[in-house]
């Protein structure tokens, strides 16, 4: 059988702050078991919106900006507050058309959710528009600075799975979609075979105890002849000869040794 769960009772109330975007008070509390709490804190909220918005073509319609709190710019879903005389679907089509210039389709509420039940009061609507289009540019208070971005389902599922998405209120519902919408699969990409990296190495020295190692790597036989002709022309001019010089496909191959001046070059690949 269930345990029966009581509330508390509110003995006594004051607020701390009333701000319009910060109102707080206290709660004096009495639990079921007798225990008074004279400090339970309680941030009031108006309640929220969020919407996954997905366009004709199938994109879903994202916003980038910063966080300050978290001191970090986010990817998320266009969300914003339910103000006074709106219901909530009238908020979060208002919100969308403002943040992204996004509008039209087909909008069903698909959960609501609460931030932190434990000391907030509000609860956040999360809708699921589709088939939007663009309509209008953003119309952005003072303090907002938003990007838009179109991504794919599987971009945005790729963001989440990496643990990108740190808003709670976004991620749940977005989770919640993906569980119960079939997302496209990734076009296969054939994959290249690997690029070998051509190595240049030189090893030179001669009887006057002149002496020097060079090894470079290149994703290019252009690159790599380019700095063969250089090391080359640098070598003959110090030892008065010239460099033999192997291409081989062995990267413990170690060269011919000029007889006249003990030096030698390699060119191999990796």
């Amino acid at each position: 059988m269930a345990k029966e769960i009581q509330k508390w009772t509110t003995l006594e109330s004051r607020y701390i702050i009333q701000r319009p975007w910060l109102t707080a008070r206290v709660d004096k509390v009495q639990l079921p078991n007798g225990v008074i709490n004279p400090e339970h804190y309680v941030l009031e909220y108006p309640d929220w919106v969020n919407i996954i918005a997905i366009t004709t073509n199938g994109e879903m319609v994202m916003v980038r900006q910063y966080r300050h709190a978290m001191d970090t710019v986010m990817v998320e879903l266009c969300a914003g507050k339910c103000e006074d005389g709106e219901t909530a679907e009238q908020s979060a089509r208002r919100e969308l058309l403002e943040e992204t210039g996004y509008a039209g389709g087909e909008w069903t509420e698909i959960m609501t959710i609460g931030q932190n039940p434990s000391i907030c009061d509000n609860i956040t609507h999360c809708f699921l528009a589709v088939g939007v289009e663009r309509v209008a540019g953003q119309s952005l208070d003072e303090s907002e600075d938003i990007e838009v971005l179109l991504m794919s389902q599987r971009e945005v599922l790729d963001m989440l799975t990496r643990n990108e998405m740190l808003q709670a209120l976004m991620a749940a519902p977005l989770w919640r979609y993906f569980a119960t919408h079939n997302v496209p699969e990734p076009v296969k990409q054939e994959t290249a075979a690997p690029t070998k990296k051509i190595v240049v190495q030189f090893d030179y020295y001669n009887s006057s105890g002149a002496s020097g190692s060079d090894s470079y790597r290149f994703a290019s036989q252009e690159e790599a002849q380019a700095k063969f002709d250089e090391m080359r022309d640098m070598i003959d001019e110090s030892f008065l000869g010239e460099t033999d010089v192997e291409v081989v496909d062995e990267s413990d191959f170690y060269g011919k040794r000029m007889r006249e001046t003990g030096s030698y070059a390699r060119v191999y690949f990796e």
